[in-house]
Order: structure tokens, then sequence, then C-alpha cells
């Protein structure tokens, strides 16, 4: 993602580029970024609206996420702003040539004309397609909601929380002997349990 914006811009630069012979290369790197820099630009405006929410997370999923969140946005940002003004630039200067044959140039071609045969076939069963989709989506969506998942998983801090209700009203003396019984029983059970006794057991609760 973060050189797809460039090497959009510079595939345009060399559709812009004439090849009688007469290459003008500051001409052809303006017309083709002009003719792309708004797919680009929205493009890029898509991919942060979905990531810029993680960035507005709260409590331990958002101290996680947040920088995630920033670090894409910022970094397709960049990615922008150098695709519409440093490769146009850089393609002026130095005037590349595009080859016109690569490596994996017949495996591609190959991938492209099955793709092709097989929308053919596709294409005129066009309602039979239509209603494999949604019945594909409906299925996903039920999948989905028999998935058992959570956000955050919990995580054990080593500490025991307790909370007492008392009756309104109750006298302090009342109240201050539950709770030494209360401590009584927990330091009871610590010091039962072989994985907590060899812990330093607090001296109060």
């Amino acid at each position: 993602m973060m050189v797809d914006n460039s090497t959009v811009v510079l595939e345009s630069c060399f559709r812009a580029t004439d090849d009688t012979g007469f290459k003008e290369f500051a001409k052809a790197a303006l017309n083709g970024t002009g003719v792309v820099y708004q797919s680009v630009i929205g493009s890029t405006i898509t991919t942060c609206v979905v990531f810029l929410p993680l960035a507005m997370l709260g409590g331990m999923t958002g101290q996680m996420f947040r920088p995630l969140g920033f670090t894409i946005v910022f970094c397709m940002t960049a990615s922008l702003i150098s695709a519409i003004t440093v490769v146009p630039l850089c393609y002026m200067i130095y005037k590349p040539i595009e080859r016109k044959t690569a490596p994996l140039s017949r495996p591609v071609e190959k991938m492209q004309e099955a793709y092709r045969s097989v929308m053919k076939g596709f294409l005129k069963k066009r309602a039979i397609v239509m209603l494999a989709s949604v019945a594909l989506l409906i299925f996903s969506v039920f999948l989905a909601t028999q998935l058992k998942s959570e956000m955050m998983a919990e995580d054990d801090q080593g500490q025991i929380s307790i909370t007492a209700e008392m009756k309104p009203g109750m006298e302090i003396d009342k109240v201050d002997g539950i709770l030494k019984e209360i401590e009584a029983v927990i330091v009871q059970a610590l010091m039962w349990n072989p994985i907590l006794s060899r812990q330093e057991v607090p001296a109060s609760v």
C-alpha cells in the first residue's frame, strides 16, 4: 500500500510519454500525474478513513491499537505526498525508460488470459453468480454470529477484589468486625493455596 500510489503515478507518466521518439519528460510527468492524482487521493483517503477509528479507541484496546492507526494514517499520507511530488520530479530528472518485458511477464499474461476466459463464462450466467454471492454473504454472516471472540483477553494482575455490602445504618464496630472476619477468611485461603502461599501475604486487605 505504501508503494501503490507511486506505482500508479509512475505508470501514468510512462503512458503520457510520447513513444515516437520526441519525449518531453517534464510535460509527461505533469500530464501523467494530472490524470491519476484524483484517483490516488481518493484511494488514500479511503484507506485512512478505514484505519482512523483505531486511533479513536479508548481503554486498554485503544492503548494497543491507537499507535497502529496513527502509523497507517501518517504513512499513507506521506505516500500520497511523495507520489504526487517526488515521483514526477524524479521522472523528469532521471528520464527512465520503461521495460516492455520482465521475468514474470509471461506468467502474468497467462493468468490474465485465464481470468478473461473464466469471466466470460460467469458473465453469461449473471443471475446464478449474483444468487451464489448473496447466499455466500448470508452464510458468512451466520458463521460470524457463531464464532466466540473477544476484543481483549482478560489478564491476571495478581490482585483480589472483594466488595462487601452492609445494611444501611449499621454501627461502625459491627462493620469492622465483619471486615475482620472477611480478612481472616482471605488470609486462610491464601495460606492453604500451594501457589499463593509462596507469595508474600499482605498484612491487611
